[in-house]
C-alpha cells in the first residue's frame, strides 16, 4: 500500500472515530450550586426588572414569560 493510500485510509478512520464519539458530562452538586447562584443573583439584584408590591411590602423580581 502506498503512503498516500495509507494516509487516506488513516484520515477516513480518524473521521469515523470522531463521528462515533459520545460524551457524558456530570456536574457535581448541581442543585445546590444552582440554588446558591440564584440566591446570589437575587441578593445582588442582578437581572431584576420588576418590583412586586402588596400591602406596603415590595419584592424585586425577574419577569418571566413563557412562550
Amino acid at each position: 500500500m502506498s503512503t498516500e493510500a495509507r494516509n487516506l485510509q488513516n484520515r477516513h478512520f480518524n473521521d469515523r472515530m470522531e463521528e462515533d464519539q459520545h460524551f457524558c458530562l456530570k456536574w457535581n452538586n448541581y442543585q445546590s450550586n444552582m440554588t446558591a447562584v440564584f440566591d446570589q443573583l437575587r441578593e445582588n439584584e442582578a437581572f431584576v426588572d420588576v418590583t412586586l408590591a402588596c400591602e406596603g411590602s415590595q419584592l424585586k423580581a425577574h419577569k418571566f414569560e413563557e412562550h
